[in-house]
């Protein structure tokens, strides 16, 4: 693929155009950046343009666009016919806070199962803090999700300046037996890439030594390795279990059947088998139509006997993003499902609906949002939907073809919610009391991401209603301890402060909170209790 040979003046005036249109088409562009700081950056890249490369320009443009501040507003880099770029036979997939090679050329199959130690020369880290500049996103988690993609896009990667030579790049990775193992790739088109790889999994393995979430129908050919799946919806009974898997890969109807149709096939088998578990996959779930997704959830109501605490599961992670993220919303809203796996790449209320803009002179395309999505309450102030139940795939699991989420749902059996443990720890206990529930929650390796933000805010408010002001105050304490970026956490504690008298730590509990909610509802009624404040003082 030939990249865009384009003048400094046509490049212009696409940054000008894909300026003028973000602005025009985003519901609010500049809800995360100030107008006037957009402005400079664009101003910044105008000005560079003469010096810079059609491959440098796109990925400017890119980091403009990422500068909006959401998952859908965005200029992917992927090798494709506008921007010519290319890409080096190796995928990547993040376990445990490193980088490790999933698929590679068979020409360098010992670095399969790799961890990236430097590309070029450059650390890890680096690579990683410069890639993460131009990859748009929700979350961190969406960066985990879409960072690996660039590693191996030659033009990205110099852009950046991680590599200074496109046609030869060296890879250094440290292998699964720890030695260092150092490869050199040269760049092949998209649609060159050969399609059976070197993977860490054997693609002749049987179906059993691969997780159910990435093994494909035997008519599609060898396993996926976290690069999305060929077929868009199954269901798949186990028996041994007495547990319906269901999995969707994507929002939207499939060649042969649509998903209303898939969803009434299955709960119609579900209604015989009477499975002590039902649990939906949507981990590799990017999104779709948002309108397809109540069928399912009707269904689940619908059905007493299966909605009931500890047997519907829902498994999310990274991947887990846009309408697939609207589906986990209403499945938190509407029934009683446990949610496995790790944090989700999208946050429960985001910007979306983006239609395609294309530059006229490159033909090089992004998007931005057009709507406001709230599926959850107006105060939601999270930004990812956390997992019930922290179980993300290790690279010991990927290895030994573990699914440690699937795992944790299929051997999980219900006890009583922390909301219960808090409340029997009340009844003739202290906040003391509480906390230690609390802790005994925060240490449980199942609950490392599990938000007790709700839990703590609404006893210590329980507490103040009581007149037990200093055991509320411990609680809030404890809540903005856990969580540094808790607005509200902060107001509250500013409230319970104020009631003991506390004046000096109630204005700074105010003051945090107005920093961390500046424009928000939290904020709002910080600068009003910092003004009644100070003019009592």
């Amino acid at each position: 693929m030939a990249q865009p040979d384009l003048s400094p003046q046509e490049w212009r005036e696409d940054l000008r155009y894909m300026a003028e249109q973000v602005e025009a088409v985003h519901l609010d562009a500049f809800h995360t950046i100030s107008r006037e700081d957009f402005a400079a950056a664009v101003q910044d890249v105008h000005d560079r343009i003469p010096s810079l490369d059609d491959h440098e320009v796109i990925v400017e443009l890119a980091r403009l666009v990422t500068l909006v501040g959401d998952g859908h507003t965005r200029l992917w880099l992927s090798p494709n016919e506008a921007n010519g770029f290319r890409r080096y036979p190796v995928l990547f997939y993040g376990f445990d806070g490193d980088l490790r090679v999933t698929a590679v050329d068979a020409e360098h199959a010992e670095a399969a199962g790799g961890r990236l130690v430097a590309i070029d020369g450059t650390p890890t880290e680096e690579v990683y803090r410069r890639v993460s500049e131009v990859v748009h996103r929700d979350n961190e988690w969406t960066v985990l999700s879409l960072l690996p993609r660039y590693l191996g896009i030659p033009e990205v990667l110099h852009a950046l300046g991680v590599v200074d030579n496109m046609a030869r790049t060296s890879y250094t990775f440290e292998t699964p037996d720890g030695d260092r193992y150092n490869a050199t790739f040269e760049p092949v088109a998209d649609s060159l890439l050969p399609r059976v790889w070197e993977r860490v999994f054997d693609p002749d393995a049987s179906e059993s030594q691969i997780p159910l979430v990435m093994a494909r129908p035997a008519d599609v050919g060898p396993p996926m390795v976290f690069e999305g799946a060929d077929h868009v919806f199954r269901h798949v009974w186990l028996e041994d279990e007495r547990a319906m898997y269901v999995q969707i890969n994507a929002i939207r109807n499939g060649e042969s059947q649509t998903l209303a149709a898939f969803f009434d096939e299955g709960f119609a088998e579900v209604d015989q088998v009477r499975p002590e578990k039902l649990i939906l996959d949507l981990r590799l779930n990017g999104g779709g139509n948002n309108q397809l997704n109540r069928p399912f959830i009707q269904h689940v109501v619908r059905r007493p006997w299966l909605d009931q605490p500890g047997q519907v599961f829902v498994l999310i992670g990274r991947h887990t993003f846009s309408a697939a993220s609207h589906f986990v919303s209403k499945m938190e809203q509407w029934t009683n499902a446990l949610f496995v796996g790790e944090p989700t790449g999208a946050s429960p209320l985001h910007f979306g609906d983006a239609p395609p803009i294309t530059l006229p002179n490159s033909s090089v395309r992004l998007s931005a949002s057009s709507l406001w999505w709230q599926n959850t309450s107006p105060f939601d102030s999270r930004t990812t939907t956390p997992p019930d139940l922290a179980a993300p795939m290790t690279f010991a699991d990927f290895l030994e073809g573990l699914d440690p989420a699937l795992e944790v749902a299929l051997a999980y059996e219900p006890g009583p919610s922390l909301w219960e443990q808090v409340a029997t720890a009340l009844e003739s206990g202290t906040a003391d009391d509480v906390l230690i529930v609390i802790e005994g929650y925060w240490a449980d390796p199942l609950r490392a991401y599990a938000d007790t933000r709700g839990v703590l805010n609404s006893t210590g408010y329980r507490l103040m209603g009581q007149d037990r002001l200093d055991e509320a105050i411990t609680l809030f304490e404890a809540n903005v301890a856990r969580h540094p970026d808790y607005a509200n956490g902060y107001d509250s504690l500013g409230e319970a402060l104020v009631e003991v008298g506390r004046m000096d730590e109630a204005i700074a509990a105010y003051e945090r909170a107005l920093a961390l909610d500046p424009e928000g509802r939290t904020g709002a009624n910080a600068r009003r209790q910092l003004d009644r404040l100070r003019s009592a003082e």
